[in-house]
C-alpha cells in the first residue's frame, strides 16, 4: 500500500483554502475602499500575522467554520465603528465652528450642513421661539427648499416641533404621515415631502429656545437612536451658541446705545445756551436736565436789538442722536428766521416748511414768544406745545393756548399758526416747560400732571426766577423718588423785577 505523500495534501488543502480566499475576495472587495475596510479588520484580529496575503489566509482559515458571514459580521461592525468615528469627529469640528465666532448666523449653517452630511439627512432646520409673538420661527435651514423655509413663522403648539418643544423631550418620527402631531403647513408652503424626522430641544441657561431638528434619511433609510444622540449633543451646543450669540447682540446694543448717548449729550449740551441774557427789569433763567436716553428738548434766549428778546422752548419727538440732530435744525432754523423781521406766524410757517422737508417723519412742539423789554408786551405763538403758565403778581395763573399744530406734522398752509400777546407787570412770571414735568410718573405709573404743576405755580408767587426754575424740578424728583425718567427736563422762567 502507497504511503500518502503529506506535502500532496497540504497541496489541495492549500487550493481549497485559495479558492476560499479568493471567493471572500469577491463578496469584499466591491469598491477600493473595501481593501482598506479588509485589511483594518484583519488587523483587528488578534494574534493575526501582519502581512496582508498571510494575514488574509489566515483569517480565511480561522473562519472557516462560519465562512463569509463572519468576515461581513466583521466588516459592518468596523464600517460602523468608522462611521461613529466621522460622525464625532464632524461634530466635533460642528462645534468648534459654532464657537469660533459670535456671529451665530455665519457659522451655524456651515455646522449644520455637516452634521446633515454625517447623519445623511436631506434637509435641516433651527427652529426658535420668538419671546414677543409667542411664535416659532424658523432661522436656519439647509437642504433643497432652505430658502423657501428660512423665516416662516408658525404657532408654538403645532406640528412635532411645537410638541418637542411643550414637552422639552427629543424625539424620531419614521413616517410623519402617521403621526396625529404633524403639521404640513411647512411643507406646502415650501414644496417639500418630509418622510421622517429627528428633533431634539434647543436649551441654555435652563430656559428653552427653540429645536433643531433634521428631515429624511437619505436613500429611505431610518433615523436610528445614534442619529438622535449625536443631534441631541449638537443641540446642546447651538443652545449655548444661541444664547452667547443673543448676549453678544445686547451687549453691542448697549454699547451702540451709550456711544450715542455720549454724542447726543454733547449735540444738545451744545446747542443749550451756557447763560442767558439778563435785560434790565426782568430775571431769565432756565435749565435742561437730560434723561438717560436723551430726548430732544431746547431752550434758548435771543437778543434782536431794540429791546427786543426772543424767548423759545421746543420738545422733539423721538430719543437719541435723530432726535438731537432734529433739535439742531430747529435752533439753526429758529435763529436765521428770528431776526427776519417776519411776523412771529410766519416765522414758525418757515420753521414748519424747512423740518417737513426734511421728510424724517419727526416733528417739534414749540413756543416762540417775543418780548418788548420797554413795554413789557409780549407777543407769543404755540406750536402744539404744552401750555405756557403766566403767574400774575397777584397770585392768578393763566395759560397761553396752543395757536398751531407741531412743527414738521403738516404742509405749511393746512392750518396756519397765530400768535397772541399779552402785557406783563411787575411781579409776573412766564414759566415755559417741556412735556418732561407735567409727565414725570413714579413706579406705579401715577403722573405729577398738569393740575399739579399749575398749583405749584400758583403757589410759587413771589419768589425769583431761579428759585422758581429750581423748586419745579426739585418737586418733580421728590415725585417721582426712584423711578426711571423716560424724558428730558426742561423749565424756562421769566420775572419782571
Amino acid at each position: 500500500m502507497a504511503t500518502p505523500d503529506p506535502n500532496r495534501r497540504d497541496d489541495q488543502d492549500r487550493r481549497v483554502e485559495d479558492a476560499f480566499t479568493i471567493a471572500g475576495f469577491q463578496q469584499l472587495l466591491q469598491t477600493p475602499e473595501d481593501l482598506a475596510w479588509l485589511s483594518e479588520m484583519i488587523d483587528s484580529r488578534r494574534n493575526a500575522p501582519k502581512s496582508d496575503h498571510r494575514g488574509i489566509r489566515w483569517v480565511v482559515s480561522r473562519d472557516r467554520a462560519t465562512g463569509e458571514r463572519r468576515l461581513m459580521r466583521d466588516r459592518r461592525r468596523l464600517e460602523d465603528r468608522r462611521r461613529r468615528g466621522a460622525a464625532m469627529s464632524a461634530l466635533l469640528s460642528a462645534g468648534t465652528l459654532i464657537n469660533s465666532s459670535l456671529e451665530f448666523d455665519q457659522v451655524i449653517a456651515s455646522a449644520m450642513e455637516a452634521l446633515s452630511r454625517v447623519i445623511r439627512a436631506e434637509a435641516s432646520s433651527i427652529i426658535l421661539l420668538d419671546p414677543v409673538t409667542d411664535e416659532l420661527v424658523i432661522t436656519e435651514a439647509t437642504g433643497p427648499k432652505a430658502d423657501a423655509v428660512r423665516g416662516l413663522r408658525f404657532q408654538k403648539g403645532h406640528g412635532i416641533a411645537g410638541w418637542v418643544l411643550d414637552n422639552d423631550q427629543s424625539l424620531i418620527v419614521h413616517d410623519v404621515r402617521g403621526d396625529a402631531r404633524w403639521f404640513e403647513g411647512i411643507d406646502l408652503s415650501a414644496d417639500f415631502e418630509t418622510r421622517s424626522i429627528i428633533c431634539a430641544p434647543l436649551r441654555a441657561r435652563d430656559r428653552l429656545l427653540g429645536i433643531v431638528e433634521l428631515l429624511n434619511k437619505e436613500g429611505g433609510q431610518r433615523f436610528d437612536e445614534w442619529d438622535l444622540s449625536l443631534l441631541q449633543v449638537f443641540a446642546n451646543q447651538v443652545g449655548i451658541a444661541v444664547d452667547n450669540a443673543r448676549l453678544h447682540r445686547e451687549a453691542l446694543e448697549r454699547r451702540r446705545i451709550e456711544t450715542e448717548l455720549v454724542l447726543a449729550t454733547r449735540i444738545q449740551k451744545g446747542l443749550l445756551p451756557e447763560t442767558l441774557p439778563q435785560p434790565d427789569g426782568y430775571e431769565l433763567a432756565g435749565m435742561s436736565v437730560a434723561c438717560e436716553e436723551v430726548a430732544g428738548d431746547y431752550y434758548d434766549a435771543i437778543p434782536l436789538g431794540d429791546g427786543r428778546l426772543g424767548l423759545a422752548i421746543a420738545d422733539v419727538s423721538g430719543k437719541g442722536i435723530p432726535a438731537a440732530l432734529l433739535m439742531s435744525s430747529v435752533r439753526t432754523a429758529l435763529h436765521a428766521e428770528a431776526r427776519s423781521g417776519l411776523p412771529l406766524p410766519d416765522i414758525l410757517a418757515e420753521m414748519n416748511t424747512l423740518l417737513y422737508r426734511e421728510g424724517s417723519g419727526m416733528f417739534a412742539t414749540c413756543v416762540y414768544a417775543v418780548l418788548d423789554t420797554r413795554t413789557r408786551l409780549l407777543r407769543a405763538v404755540n406750536a402744539g406745545h404744552n401750555f405756557p403758565f403766566l403767574l400774575r403778581a397777584d397770585g392768578t395763573c393763566e395759560k397761553l393756548p396752543s395757536t398751531g399744530v407741531p412743527l414738521g406734522l403738516l404742509p405749511v398752509g393746512l392750518m396756519p399758526f397765530t400768535d397772541q400777546e399779552v402785557l406783563l407787570g411787575p411781579g409776573d412770571a412766564l414759566v415755559l416747560y417741556t412735556d418732561g414735568v407735567p409727565e414725570a410718573a413714579r413706579t406705579d405709573g401715577e403722573q405729577f400732571g398738569d393740575d399739579r404743576l399749575e398749583q405749584l405755580v400758583c403757589d410759587s408767587q413771589g419768589l425769583s426766577a431761579d428759585t422758581l426754575r429750581q423748586r419745579i424740578y426739585d418737586e418733580v424728583l421728590s415725585f417721582i423718588g426712584e423711578a426711571h425718567r423716560s424724558d428730558d427736563i426742561t423749565v424756562m422762567v421769566l420775572k419782571v423785577l
